[in-house]
């Protein structure tokens, strides 16, 4: 456990942590957990319930800076150099055919995000739905520029740099990383996705706690030492943490352009970042001896950043503060009353009755979903079992409370609305509730993941009108409306 602090005892407003707070949600950035460390401290924390610090987040590309170190401990063990080329540990497919470029492309290029790739190998949406060699996939695409030429952000850069690590440690990255860095930092609950080939996945797929996420970006600012004990050499950090390509071109955001190290972002004020996809951040600022991690479900990440600097940033280390017992008092009060969504009444209309049980059978629709069914029980805390069954037969469920959360685990697809993350089974925090005598929308919290799911349903005679949106996406954020009738024949 990181100990924990009073913001005053280290310099720190707790009135500009609120303040920063509330300037999030007056910009409607979803947030769902934070944490803010200072010295080495937790000086304050939150979740937004239903989501808490005790889950397990899918980080996206924060996942890169983690890849990132295991090169650096590989590094420091001789086990490979920085400039080494990327063929030459992949013997297995020198029959390809390969762009004459890639011989000179280094690991220093892919730690860079300079391999020469014109455009991003988005690996979460691309790769993970292929079954062969994604090894073999980044080897045999072309090349536009000379490796080293240009910044091309490229998530399978940082995924062959996991390849790398697994065939010059005989270990998977997660594994690797184990023993060097997760033991020591007491990070004991890791999630990591892995390729069909084994190796786990280098530009995404790693799911950390909240602290666990914060306890990395301290590491960070130590510059790898850990309860006085140098984990990995400080020159690492030195390079991997400083200026090494321009990104000034590729991108509009302004702390986009400050420059990239070694699979980090810099940003203004002379701090760089983790950055994941929907707003999964991990802030470094030597400045303030402070850490900032955040995981949300927002596309707004540079007006969260200019949030930061406006409301939080002058403020990390205040030479004015005092001990304030109300503003601390004031920041406390705000932590605990932290929810996405306001509280919402347990009713259940009379149409509940009518509609329980009834299977919808649903008009022929791109999702295949054949028929829906809603399950209403009145108890001690009334909830809601839906089922929906695609084309093949296969039924999915969640089951909602009314008025309450109700956390589950469900196979309901959603890719497409989801980044095109399926996993075989979800954590779900599920709720519904009537909007009117004849509208049920039903929100579904994927709480290991930045994605909301609201289901709209509107209910008319014997007919269903059936709406899926989700809070944030790559891609699309709603399906189409599927109209369903009620289906006496159905079974």
């Amino acid at each position: 456990m990181i100990e924990k602090s009073k913001p005053e005892d280290q310099k720190v407003s707790s009135l500009a942590i609120k303040n920063f707070l509330h300037a999030t949600e007056q910009e409607e950035i979803e947030m769902h957990n934070f944490m803010i460390l200072k010295n080495n401290k937790a000086i304050a924390e939150g979740s937004w319930r239903p989501y808490d610090s005790h889950q397990k987040q899918f980080l996206f590309s924060v996942t890169k800076t983690f890849t990132a170190t295991a090169i650096g401990f590989a590094y420091y063990e001789d086990l490979l150099s920085l400039e080494d080329t990327i063929i030459n540990f992949f013997p297995e497919y020198n029959n390809l055919n390969i762009d004459s470029k890639m011989g000179s492309m280094t690991i220093k290029n892919l730690l860079t995000m300079t391999s020469g790739y014109i455009e991003n190998i988005s690996g979460s949406t691309v790769w993970s739905q292929k079954e062969e060699s994604w090894v073999k996939e980044f080897l045999t695409l072309p090349l536009t520029f000379n490796p080293g030429e240009k910044f091309v952000y490229n998530s399978g850069s940082s995924h062959i740099l996991s390849a790398i690590i697994s065939k010059v440690t005989n270990k998977s990255l997660a594994n690797y990383l184990q023993a060097r860095l997760f033991n020591h930092l007491k990070i004991n609950d890791v999630t990591w996705d892995v390729d069909p080939e084994g190796n786990n996945t280098g530009g995404w797929g790693l799911r950390l706690k909240i602290e666990d996420l914060a306890k990395f970006g301290q590491f960070y600012l130590q510059k790898g030492k850990w309860e006085n004990k140098q984990l990995l050499p400080e020159e690492w950090f030195h390079k991997a943490t400083t200026f090494q390509i321009s990104t000034a071109e590729e991108n509009d955001e302004i702390d986009k352009k400050q420059g990239y190290g070694y699979q980090l972002w810099l940003i203004r004020n002379e701090g760089y970042m983790a950055l994941g996809m929907f707003g999964q951040l991990c802030v470094i600022l030597p400045q303030k001896n402070a850490v900032i991690a955040i995981t949300s479900g927002t596309s707004k990440v540079q007006s969260l950043l200019n949030i930061l600097w406006e409301h939080l940033y002058p403020y990390l280390d205040y030479y004015k503060v005092t001990d304030n017992f109300e503003s601390q008092q004031m920041l406390d009060n705000y932590l605990k009353d932290l929810s996405l969504f306001p509280d919402l009444p347990d009713y259940i209309p009379i149409l509940a009755n009518n509609i329980s049980g009834k299977k919808y059978k649903m008009q022929r629709n791109k999702e295949e979903i054949s028929s829906v069914q809603f399950n209403f029980t009145k108890n001690i805390k009334n909830s809601c079992l839906f089922e929906m069954v695609n084309a093949y037969g296969t039924q999915h469920h969640i089951k909602c409370g009314i008025g309450y959360w109700h956390e589950g685990k469900t196979t309901m697809p959603g890719g497409i609305l989801h980044h095109m993350q399926q996993p075989n089974q979800l954590l779900v925090r599920a709720r519904g509730f009537w909007n009117g005598e004849k509208h049920f929308v039903m929100k579904w919290v994927y709480i290991e993941m930045p994605f909301i799911d609201t289901v709209s349903c509107y209910f008319e005679e014997d007919k269903i009108i059936f709406k899926r949106e989700v809070n944030v996406n790559g891609d699309i954020t709603e399906l189409p409306t599927i109209i369903g009738e009620f289906n006496h024949e159905l079974p």
